[in-house]
């Protein structure tokens, strides 16, 4: 209960002890401890949302498992994983209209409305519009290296194989991203999206000229 309602639940129980007396008053406070109760009661039935993470290898061998703890701080391989994907997600153009939504979703899901990153990812897709590049070819991505480059910021280098009928080209790049520690959202579907509440401040995108690999 809020400051606000318990000085207010005070000053309704001054009134009823100078108007009513005692013995109303007994009664009085005896309804409101058995509301309070009842609040209680509901509030213990409601369903509550705790995150639990598993990790598994590539071969699907569980290494870690367990709720999800408030911490200040978040393993770099995490921060690193993380932009890796949100790199993938946000390159990635593909024919399976279902994948390329959820690419896109959780690209998103690390950007917060409003910072310089979210308006980058925004001009890429108004420029490099996915659906629209799949009904010619597709993209695929592979990230080759990660550094931090500073305290919060990362260098992701990429390389992109776009396919298109019998062509195929190759193209490397190389972006930086800043990032930062946020509370993660607890509507479920968000949450599996983002579980460790990591977000890319600002983003910048450069091709590798002459880097790409046969």
């Amino acid at each position: 209960m809020s400051n606000l309602g318990l000085e207010r639940v005070d000053l309704m129980r001054r009134e009823l002890r100078r108007q009513l007396g005692g013995p109303l008053l007994g009664l009085g406070g005896l309804a409101f401890g058995f509301a309070c109760l009842a609040a209680l009661i509901h509030q213990g039935t409601q369903s509550r949302l705790v995150p639990y993470l598993v990790t598994v290898d590539r071969q699907g061998v569980v290494l870690a498992h367990g709720e999800l703890q408030p911490s200040a701080e978040i393993p770099p391989q995490a921060i690193a994983a993380a932009a890796c994907d949100f790199i993938r997600d946000l390159r990635l153009v593909t024919q399976d209209q279902s994948l390329q939504h959820r690419a896109i979703l959780r690209a998103y899901s690390h950007l917060r409305e409003g910072s310089a990153a979210s308006a980058a990812v925004d001009a890429h897709y108004r420029d490099s519009n996915p659906f629209s590049a799949a009904e010619s070819g597709s993209t695929e991505v592979r990230v080759t290296n990660v550094l931090l480059a500073s305290e919060r910021t990362l260098q992701v280098d990429w390389q992109e194989t776009v396919r298109a009928g019998q062509a195929e080209v190759r193209r490397a790049y190389r972006g930086l991203l800043t990032f930062a520690r946020g509370e993660p959202d607890q509507d479920p579907g968000r949450l599996l999206l983002n579980p460790l509440g990591i977000f890319f401040e600002e983003l910048s995108v450069s091709e590798v000229i002459g880097d790409a690999q046969p």
